[in-house]
């Protein structure tokens, strides 16, 4: 079971404000091309991704399975006049009675479903909030590059002050991320650890899963500069756009 109350405090690190404000070009062009008005984030976080897609124009809410993360949220977003609710994604039907443009599911939330039967799951779920012609953002730092090479070390965030490093141990098509924090003190370094266990979804397997639940694939890249996806062995991100098919 993952620790979100301990990840809340050190998920700013891992996914800060300004690596996220990195993707906002990508953002941009998806939101023209697609003519999205309204967006739900289903895993928001600390809300960056809300208050970036805000200023791009859209109507944005945001949900998350953890109290503390939407507790953070609400603060960073206090200025904004975004709706967020504490909800699993599996069943956003429980909290939203609207229809989104757009639903983003980045940042490896849906690493967090551990089977097959919940990555279908979450996704019927994310289906049925869709408008008819509405789009769905999968954004996944778990790639075939990182099944196929299964590195035990990644030193995810290097600082002057503090560092992040993973420490990865791999469970058949689990892989366990260790995250080891170091911050400096003035007399001496601070150590913390934490772990979260998430799935090793490939493209072929999240191919398979959108289309049982409904979604046909229209787009697919390896990084938020638009280049493509190589499964063997390069591409360090997965981006799918799933499109809702008609009933």
């Amino acid at each position: 079971m993952n620790d979100y109350k301990q990840l809340a405090y050190e998920y700013e690190v891992l996914n800060s404000r300004e690596d996220i404000y990195k993707q906002k070009d990508f953002f941009k062009r998806i939101i023209e091309k697609y003519n999205i008005k309204s967006s739900l984030d289903c895993a928001c976080g600390l809300g960056w991704h809300l208050e970036m897609l805000d200023e791009l124009g859209v109507k944005c809410y945001g949900s998350d399975i953890s109290s503390d993360m939407i507790s953070l949220c609400k603060e960073n977003l206090m200025s904004k006049n975004i709706v967020v609710k504490v909800e699993d994604y599996k069943k956003l039907n429980s909290s939203w009675d609207i229809k989104f443009d757009m639903i983003i599911c980045v940042t490896s939330a849906i690493n967090h479903m551990l089977e097959d039967k919940d990555i279908i799951e979450a996704l019927k779920s994310m289906n049925n909030r869709l408008s008819d012609n509405g789009i769905l953002v999968i954004a996944s730092g778990v790639s075939d590059a990182l099944i196929i090479n299964k590195p035990k070390l990644i030193p995810a965030k290097l600082y002057s002050d503090k560092a992040v490093y993973f420490f990865l141990e791999y469970l058949d098509d689990k892989v366990i991320f260790n995250i080891f924090n170091i911050r400096k003190t003035e007399a001496s370094f601070e150590h913390s650890l934490n772990s979260m266990t998430l799935s090793l979804i490939s493209k072929k397997r999240l191919e398979y899963c959108s289309l049982l639940a409904g979604f046909k694939i229209i787009e697919l890249f390896g990084d938020f500069e638009f280049n493509e996806y190589i499964e063997a062995d390069m591409s360090k991100r997965l981006i799918m756009l799933l499109k809702k098919t008609p009933n």
